[in-house]
This record gives C-alpha cells, sequence and structure tokens, in this order.
C-alpha cells in the first residue's frame, strides 16, 4: 500500500500553501508517485492518491483545491501510477466533511473511473454527552458514503477511525484529548477498548465496509 499525504513533496518544490495551483501540485507529487511506482511497481497493490481534500482536512492546511481540481489530479495521477503498474489499484480518501467530493468520486462524470477503491476517515470531533452523537455519525456514513459508493461497485476503506467521544470537564473535544479512554485506566483495564475495536470491526463488515484502521495518535515529538 501507498499512501500520498497531503504535505508530500510541497516543502521540497518550494511551493508557498494557499497559492497552489492545481498544475503546481501535479509537478511536484506526480513525480514522486512516480519514482515509487518505478521502484517497487506491482508490490504496491494499492494506492491512495489524495488525502482529505476539504477545509477541515489533511489538505486544508496547504490548498483547498475545488472538487474539479481533485477530479483532474485524480485523473492524472492514477494514470501515472497505472502506466507503470496496470494491476495496482488507486483510491482517494476523505474526512465525512468532504460530501462534495465523495459524491464527484462516486457519480461524478469523470472522476469515478480514475478511482478503485474510496477510504473514509471517521473521525468524532463532537462532544454531547445527552446524545447519541456517535452513533449519528455511523448512520451518516452509511447512509451518505457507503451506500454511494457501493451502489457504484466502489469498495470503501476505513483508513482511521477514533473511538467514541469522552467528554472533558470543559465540554471541549480535541482529537488529543477527548477520545474516550486515552490516558485513562479504566479504558486499558476493562477490556472496554478491545470490545469496542471487535464491534466496530464487525459494523463496518455488516454495512460493506472492506477493511478498517483504528486511529492511532503516536507523539513522537513534544
Amino acid at each position: 500500500f501507498m499512501g500520498v499525504s497531503a504535505a508530500t513533496g510541497v516543502g521540497l518544490c518550494g511551493l508557498t500553501p494557499g497559492s497552489i495551483t492545481e498544475a503546481q501540485y501535479e509537478t511536484c507529487v506526480i513525480p514522486l508517485i512516480q519514482a515509487a511506482m518505478h521502484r517497487w511497481g506491482a508490490a504496491i497493490t494499492s494506492a491512495q492518491a489524495i488525502e482529505e481534500p476539504g477545509t477541515n482536512g489533511g489538505m486544508g492546511a496547504i490548498e483547498v483545491f475545488s472538487v474539479g481540481d481533485i477530479s483532474t489530479f485524480l485523473i492524472h495521477a492514477s494514470a501515472a501510477i497505472k502506466a507503470i503498474s496496470s494491476t495496482t489499484l488507486v483510491g482517494a480518501a476523505a474526512l465525512t466533511s468532504d460530501t462534495t467530493y465523495w459524491a464527484d468520486w462516486t457519480t461524478g462524470s469523470t472522476t469515478p473511473a480514475a478511482l478503485d477503491f474510496l477510504v473514509l476517515d471517521l473521525f468524532c470531533n463532537t462532544c454531547n454527552p445527552s446524545g447519541n452523537v456517535y452513533g449519528l455519525l455511523l448512520n451518516n456514513v452509511v447512509t451518505n458514503f457507503v451506500a454511494p459508493a457501493l451502489a457504484v461497485s466502489k469498495p470503501v476503506r476505513v483508513g482511521q477511525s477514533d473511538k467514541p467521544i469522552w467528554c472533558t470537564i470543559g465540554n471541549t473535544p480535541t482529537q488529543s484529548n477527548a477520545l474516550l479512554g486515552v490516558d485513562d485506566a479504566i479504558w486499558q483495564t476493562t477490556g472496554l477498548q478491545n470490545a469496542w475495536q471487535e464491534t466496530i470491526i464487525h459494523w463496518a463488515s455488516a454495512v460493506g465496509i472492506t477493511s478498517f484502521d483504528i486511529y492511532c495518535d503516536l507523539r513522537l515529538f513534544q
């Protein structure tokens, strides 16, 4: 598997975030993708060509391209990958906030042909102790993301997923300290973590998701 992060190559190319054109991004990133493909070829069975293109995702800190620009990039990136290894599957990743991109990847006039699979990064950044926020999120995922993709025969993978939100005293959720059980001995010692992982993976299988990765926040530097 090869994943191309939003920041890949941007520093190397000397581009300024906030003013990058789609053509500049292509010129910067696609040669790096090609280099990896030439190095490992068909050993790379899946290539994720874009990560979270919207404002709230990985591309947000680099450049938020239009749906049309992302479509152009994916078409060209896919062609570059398959020219080197025709068996490598090409996909793209989005957040649940990237609805306009996801719609184009499933029912657009050009983009779907360039994508063999779709990746959903599943995060719940809402703190609501009185409501079924996490359950509503999962229902939204099935209705608005998984179902449209499966309807056009695009396999769906969950690339990242966090646990249900644990509300902080200040009622302000953040990815680093509001996940259920982060630094919490109860979560770690009662078996809740294993139970959640087993349950969410069974849920994913039941709704047609083909693979599921758990989000892991590794803090190497603080």
